[in-house]
């Protein structure tokens, strides 16, 4: 929106035209009102619009349907386990079009689901779709359209990223810049119902969310201790325990580590002023699901929770908050079309949705290395270096954590990625504190 002028926000300058890509990227997510009068009424700290939970300022009816809609959401969560454990499972999703109405897809005999789906949400309007190929198989195709990539893009084939398209029952394509004949490449050899979406090459978030470590929480800033040179700079995930000890650790994108000497007992991680504990291991490699580092956390006081995480939403009238986390969200209750928001050091709370899951994407890797991640989530909304590591969340249930994003910072067409919860359960041997006491 060129023309626009700054606005003042928490005493930092924020161009306003980046607060109306944000909120018309918001308002599209959910398929809320969007015309440019309502939206830069909005921008204008109009009383009509008091409500900043979600980052950008919504009027109180706004607010009430989109927590209508994450209820509806958190109701679904037995019905997309039940579903996803069928050997016909095509895909599930929100569908915000109609309100957030969930949808579940299979290949089989609609009347084979219909009732066991109406026993799980009985006061729930939910529809079923009947597609050719189930998630599995999808899932299997987009694994062998990715062992293609590096002969695509020998090819000078642009291609960055490769996921299941759940609404449309075929594989999305991730283009770092469109190109019709790389189009035309793609849909030759992979169909000519494929999807196409341009969502830039991968950037890793690290780089700079102040003094809150009392105690030490998620989604705050955190730095290397002992680096030489300006040192990268991430945003604490979640803290937990390792199965293997029992110690008490924090999350961070693994990145922050492989790309930054790694691990060791003499590399150290601080908070503020505060050095913390140091770098104990990272997942960060060719084929692997997550990215996730393991800091130690080496002095804490037993009478603090451990359950905490900081956010503030990004905008006019955001109030920050440290709130507890009491439950994480599964891989398969995490559809596409579902309600999620990040806190991150860089870019502060944004929401959205989620655009995909069981993407595979290059990243990249230390030296100047590209790594192969596989199995990761998308959300519909973009972030900024610095933002590495954050975590994904709603309400009170934690989704995942940041991984990387289209480059640079875009938020009228950008992407992030993340490393779900479960994912991360599941090949560091860490669990996640969901009680104060841990």
């Amino acid at each position: 929106m060129a023309g626009l002028t700054p606005a003042t926000v928490d005493g930092s300058d924020v161009p306003s035209g980046v607060q109306f890509a944000e909120a018309m990227r918001f308002r599209e997510s959910f398929q809320l009102r969007r015309d440019e009068e309502w939206v830069l009424s909005s921008l204008a700290m109009d009383s009509a619009f008091p409500s900043a939970e979600f980052g950008v300022p919504l009027t109180t009816g706004e607010a009430d349907e989109i927590a209508r809609r994450i209820a509806v959401q958190e109701r679904a969560t037995p019905a997309f386990e039940h579903a996803s454990a069928q050997p016909d499972f095509a895909g599930a999703y929100i569908d915000q079009a109609k309100s957030g109405r969930p949808v579940f897809v299979f290949t089989g005999r609609r009347a084979s689901h219909q009732g066991d789906l109406e026993q799980l949400l009985p006061d729930v309007s939910f529809d079923i779709r009947i597609a050719d190929q189930t998630l599995d198989e999808l899932r299997q195709s987009a694994d062998e359209a990715f062992a293609e990539f590096p002969s695509l893009l020998d090819a000078g084939v642009p291609v960055a990223s490769v996921a299941p398209d759940e609404v449309n029952n075929t594989l999305e394509f991730g283009l770092a810049e469109w190109s019709s004949s790389a189009a035309e490449v793609l849909r030759e050899r992979f169909g000519r119902d494929i999807t196409l979406t341009v969502m830039g090459w991968a950037e890793l978030d690290c780089f700079g969310y102040g003094s809150c470590g009392n105690p030490l929480k998620g989604g705050i800033r955190i730095d290397r201790a002992n680096y030489n040179g300006s040192g990268p700079m991430c945003t604490s995930g979640w803290v937990g325990r390792r199965e293997s000890n029992n110690a008490l650790v924090i999350v961070t994108a693994g990145h922050c580590l492989a790309n930054n000497d790694g691990s060791g007992s003499n590399i150290h991680w601080k908070h503020d002023s505060s050095t913390f504990g140091n770098a104990v291991n990272f997942h960060f490699h060719n084929g692997s699901g997550v990215d996730v580092g393991i800091i130690s956390i080496d002095d804490w006081d037993s009478g603090e929770p451990r359950n905490k995480f900081f956010l503030f939403p990004a905008g006019q009238g955001g109030t920050k908050e440290v709130r507890s986390l009491l439950s994480k969200r599964s891989n398969s209750a995490q559809t596409v079309g579902s309600a999620v928001c990040r806190s991150g050091a860089k870019t502060k709370t944004h929401c959205g949705t989620i655009h995909a899951r069981h993407a595979n994407r290059y990243t990249p890797g230390p030296g100047g290395s590209s790594v192969q991640l596989t199995n990761m989530w998308v959300a519909n909304f973009d972030a900024d270096g610095g933002d590495s590591g954050g975590p994904y969340f709603h309400t009170n249930t934690a989704y995942g954590i940041h991984s990387s994003s289209t480059p640079g910072y875009d938020p009228d067409a950008g992407y992030g990625w993340y490393t779900t919860v479960d994912n991360i359960d599941a090949e560091t041997g860490w669990n996640i504190c969901l009680s104060a006491a841990c």
